[in-house]
């Protein structure tokens, strides 16, 4: 509900203090405030989903499952909503060992009730089931992660504090707007599209945007434990750390996250060839343009992540309110003139704009270190090593043609081999710089599971 992250921030200062009678008045309160606001929403939809569908100009036929999927949507949103506060605890106590057993579990089960539901024909209704179990298994597995991580742990009348309440929202509704924004960013395109042409073009773009938006989530695995780090640290006034972090932990954001993009700009047609076939060279556009705006975005993400643990969010939100200020009437304005092209231009052009106007925001007022050279001197050697990684993969794709076979079976063997062969180029010209330096990744860890020995060592406190 926007205040999550707030929960893993000021759990992690209550923690590091050992302020434990805190730390579980943030619990308490968090825990009824998400319910209270999960019972509205659901409300409201149920009252209002059949306009809302109406308005998406979903055909007669579909307008039963669709009404189902979005309150059903909505009903899983909420549950992981208010579970997230017990999510957060273990953010908080940087325990991102025991939530990724928790991720790794509960999304196993979530692939198999997934396949379950589909092979026995249950459809759209099924799927929305088996997302909301999934839901309900994380947020008890969090719990339990909970009372375990805390033996001082207790939710109670007594614990529910409206001071807490005002701490927890104040800094929280900033990110709840970012978050808004956020969310209508990336339905934006898909609506318009809806509207303004037809459901095929939302298809194509729903595609390339599936593509593009798993490549991103990977690279954000690695701020989850950025934001308690850097809370820790600020309460402590630890400024010379703070910055270490942001400088040490930028090289590897950039060395990860510029040649994924350029990879998948390059071979995003045949990423789209070995996924569905032949015939979707729009989403291979999609890809391209949604892969380029995202990376731009994610260079932001340390950034970002730091600023919401040091409770500098308000650039946050300005840069998120920029982009969907920007967004909705380019996306008019181009889909009208031009189609799907006018979709991906608006969104990969808006993204842009918003992340480096978050950068320079950032790097003014809480870093301050100048934007333009840091960005170059970070950027450059990965961005180099790419493109000649892409030269490799080329030439090899010259020299092999069809031998390894063609359509789907052959575009995933080519896929494949072009993966590891770019892997292999560039991670063979990046180790044999000075890029990363020795010890950066060690220094990285010991940032990044600060509180990991404090947990681990719990009886102490």
């Amino acid at each position: 509900m926007g205040i999550g992250s707030a929960y893993a921030k000021f759990i992690a200062e209550c923690y590091a203090k050992n302020e434990h009678k805190k730390l579980n008045e943030i619990v308490a309160t968090g825990l009824v405030f998400n319910i209270a606001v999960s019972s509205v929403v659901v409300l409201l939809t149920a009252v209002s989903g059949k306009w809302v569908i109406g308005i998406l100009k979903i055909p007669q036929a579909y307008h039963g499952e669709a009404v189902f999927a979005l309150l059903g949507a909505v009903v899983v949103f909420s549950l992981s909503q208010v579970s997230g506060v017990f999510s957060s605890v273990v953010i908080g106590l940087q325990r991102m060992d025991l939530g990724n057993k928790i991720s790794i579990a509960v999304s196993i089960a979530n692939t198999a009730g997934t396949i379950l539901v589909l092979e026995s024909g249950f459809g759209i209704r099924g799927l929305v089931v088996n997302f909301a179990i999934t839901a309900l298994l994380t947020g008890l597995s969090n719990l339990y992660a909970t009372v375990k991580l805390l033996p001082s742990f207790s939710i109670g009348v007594s614990e529910i504090s409206f001071e807490t309440f005002k701490m927890l929202f104040s800094y929280g509704i900033k990110i709840q707007a970012s978050n808004i924004s956020s969310l209508m960013n990336l339905q934006t395109q898909k609506v318009f599209l809806g509207y303004f042409m037809n459901m095929s073009a939302v298809t194509f773009y729903e595609l390339g945007s599936k593509v593009s938006n798993t490549a991103r989530s990977l690279p954000m695995l690695l701020f989850s434990a950025v934001t308690p780090a850097s809370s820790e640290l600020y309460s402590q006034s630890d400024t010379g750390r703070l910055n270490k972090l942001y400088l040490k932990g930028s090289k590897y954001l950039y060395s990860i996250t510029i040649p994924m993009a350029v990879f998948l700009f390059f071979d995003a047609g045949l990423i789209m060839t070995s996924w569905m076939g032949k015939g979707y060279e729009s989403s291979t556009l999609v890809i391209q343009f949604l892969v380029t705006g995202y990376f731009f975005n994610l260079l932001t993400g340390l950034a970002t992540s730091m600023a919401r643990g040091t409770g500098d969010v308000v650039y946050e939100m300005k840069s998120s309110i920029l982009i969907l200020a920007l967004n909705i009437p380019l996306s008019i304005i181009l889909i009208n003139k031009i189609g799907l092209m006018g979709a991906l231009i608006a969104a990969s052009g808006t993204i842009i704009i918003g992340s480096i106007y978050y950068m320079i925001l950032f790097h003014r007022h809480v870093i301050k270190l100048p934007v333009v050279p840091f960005v170059t001197d970070m950027s450059f050697k990965p961005l180099i090593f790419s493109m000649i990684s892409c030269g490799g993969v080329w030439l090899l794709n010259k020299l092999i043609g069809d031998s390894l076979g063609t359509g789907r079976i052959g575009g995933i063997v080519v896929l494949t081999v072009d993966c590891l062969t770019f892997g292999l180029i560039y991670c063979s010209l990046i180790l044999k710089t000075d890029y990363l330096e020795k010890g950066d990744l060690l220094m990285i860890m010991e940032h990044l599971g600060i509180l990991n020995r404090k947990v681990q060592g719990s009886n102490s406190h």
